[in-house]
């Protein structure tokens, strides 16, 4: 597939920060080349994440897994469902206009 870059505005910023205030779960916008680039509150990874990526050094390992599932999610059309290393949930899903990518939308850190 063809990738393209997402235009963001502070719009968007807006609505990112309204679903984290309605849910309590980070989401996140990235471009097509899986690189972060806003999230609701501007939030980071939950404290137990940062803690195990950082004592545990899986921090690569979550990129990878990461990375996997948008390409996934890609190819597939879906919203892919997933457990991450630290065993909570994970959803992404990739933005596509013309089977053009532009970007993927990721719901995660959820605990079950």
């Amino acid at each position: 597939m063809q990738h393209l870059s997402i235009i963001v505005d502070n719009q968007i910023q807006t609505y990112l920060d309204y679903f984290t205030d309605c849910f309590g779960i980070r989401i996140a916008l990235f471009d097509s080349d899986a690189q972060e680039m806003q999230a609701g509150k501007r939030k980071g990874s939950c404290e137990f994440c940062t803690a195990l990526r950082k004592d545990a050094g899986v921090n690569g390992l979550c990129g990878i897994l990461d990375k996997k599932m948008m390409e996934q999610s890609e190819l597939s059309g879906n919203t892919e469902l997933y457990r991450c290393h630290a065993g909570m949930y994970e959803a992404v899903h990739a933005l596509t206009v013309d089977s053009v990518t532009l970007g993927f939308v990721m719901v995660g850190q959820i605990r079950s």
